[in-house]
């Protein structure tokens, strides 16, 4: 037996690094499911998850902020099912309610990105240097961003991460 679980850990991030502590709200209840279809949905919990007295610190909107699953790399705003997001978010925070977009490192064929991800070589590749396409993949064919790309960020951050300039609290 080695030393005590406590004792590794410290160890390790002491080699490692530390994190900050998140934010308090982060660290409370999230509101989330396998995705809210539409704007409707997620006001319709808010409403009623408050009106029964309990507490929420964040809400998570899953796949469908984008459009769904077959949407998957849109990276904005589906509008005919999320008319007015700022008003929501705006809505939400007044209650001291987080909005969580879930973001995804799959991006499916049919994404108005993939094609300008594909060129600018930010997917995961094969052994022949070539984008791996995932055929079977659930929401369709996709390939998987390359998170060790370098550029990788600079290409998201105007894209999928303004989001956060409008509302959003956390990915």
């Amino acid at each position: 037996m080695g030393p005590e679980p406590a004792k590794i850990v410290e160890r390790y991030t002491r080699l490692t690094g530390r994190h900050s502590m998140p934010p308090k709200w982060a660290l409370g209840f999230i509101q989330g499911r396998n995705g809210y279809k539409n704007q409707f949905e997620a006001e319709r919990i808010v409403k009623r998850s408050l009106a029964a007295g309990y507490p929420i610190d964040a809400i998570l909107l899953d796949k469908y902020w984008f459009g769904g699953e077959e949407k998957m790399g849109n990276m904005d705003w589906d509008r005919k099912i999320w008319p007015n997001q700022e008003r929501m978010i705006s809505s939400f925070r007044e209650k001291g309610i987080h909005t969580i977009l879930s973001s995804d490192p799959y991006i499916v064929q049919g994404s108005k990105h993939f094609g300008t991800a594909d060129k600018g070589r930010l997917f995961a590749t094969n052994a022949k240097g070539k984008t791996r396409i995932i055929a079977d993949f659930p929401s369709g064919p996709a390939a998987l961003l390359d998170v060790f790309n370098t550029n990788l960020a600079d290409w998201m951050w105007p894209q999928y991460y303004a989001q956060m300039e409008n509302g959003g609290s956390a990915w």
